[in-house]
């Protein structure tokens, strides 16, 4: 799947369109693995939407990024998966697309002593450590009308929240090794927001076909 550009963006500001435009060409293409056209389509199409707008996603965590991370997802699913045209203001849209974070974070699932960590025997039997980490995130999303037949602007067409969590190795060593262990855990649960931001993403369009 062709690399995606990096767009930085905040809540609340104004997407340049070159890059906008760029991430919706990159994510659009084949091999996606989502299937809503059609049934999405007809629901929409009842109230006039054919351009959709993706606002930038508020980021309610403490987690830097994740935003990003949802935002960029969202936008590969609505691209790869409808015929609706993915905009880059809401003077464009006939609908908006709203999504905010509110849990986005990793806890202990399965932990050890560090006697039973390499090098065996070394460590103490008093201190606990992982063997293995959760991830959670946790997303609301709505879609509201902006124009068109039908209902007037402003009233809701869709909202729903949903949360998906995933195990990922801890990475827990001793002595020297062990420094590279937080940026190490880090990095694995980086990845695994990439994830669960696409499982979430699924999950908001097999909602919006059963809705409708």
């Amino acid at each position: 799947m062709t690399l995606l550009p990096r767009i930085a963006h905040q809540a609340g500001c104004r997407i340049a369109l070159t890059s906008f435009a760029l991430l919706v060409m990159g994510l659009g293409g084949p091999g996606c693995g989502y299937s809503l056209r059609g049934s999405d389509v007809a629901m929409l199409s009842k109230e006039g939407v054919r351009s959709l707008y993706i606002a930038p996603v508020e980021n309610k965590t403490f987690r830097p990024g994740v935003e990003q991370i949802m935002y960029n997802s969202l936008v590969r699913m609505f691209a790869a998966s409808t015929h609706l045209r993915i905009v880059g203001s809401k003077e464009e849209a006939d609908a908006m697309l709203d999504a905010s974070v509110s849990d986005a974070d990793y806890t202990p699932s399965s932990t050890t002593t560090t006697s039973k960590i390499p090098p065996v025997g070394v460590g103490p039997d008093n201190r606990i450590v992982p063997v293995e980490y959760q991830a959670t995130l946790a997303c609301s999303l709505s879609i509201r009308k902006l124009s068109g037949k039908g209902l007037k602007p402003g009233a809701s067409l869709w909202s729903a929240g949903f949360s998906r969590a995933q195990l990922f190795p801890a990475n827990t060593q001793l002595g020297v090794l062990g420094t590279t262990t937080a940026l190490i855990n880090e990095s694995e649960f980086e990845r695994a927001l990439v994830a669960l931001a696409e499982l979430i993403s699924r999950d908001a369009g097999e909602s919006l076909v059963a809705t409708f």
